[in-house]
């Protein structure tokens, strides 16, 4: 990983799971339509998120975005799909999970 701080550490995958079920509209993600999953998980900084969802929005995507907890500051856009937990399983478009 080029370019990046000698304080920075890649620690890999985060395999925890909350428990929980599915939200109600997973059953509406579009199978035709990539999804991306975002999440900051519970040590990143929220104020961020906002940040990142208007840099993916404009994308041809589903936004997935689990908050660990925070709720959302703003409306989201219509290609968003919004919660405090997601459990990892794989959604429809994802192509790896």
């Amino acid at each position: 990983m080029q370019g990046l701080p000698t304080s920075h550490r890649f620690l890999g995958p985060a395999l925890w799971q909350p428990a929980g079920e599915r939200p109600a509209w997973w059953s509406e993600l579009p199978a035709d339509r990539l999804c991306v999953y975002v999440t900051l998980c519970s040590s990143g900084d929220a104020v961020l998120l906002p940040r990142v969802i208007e840099a993916l929005a404009p994308l041809p995507v589903t936004l997935l975005v689990a908050s660990a907890g925070a709720a959302p500051s703003a409306t989201l856009p219509a290609n968003v799909r919004w919660a405090p937990y997601l459990p990892a399983w794989r959604p429809p478009g994802v192509r790896t999970w």
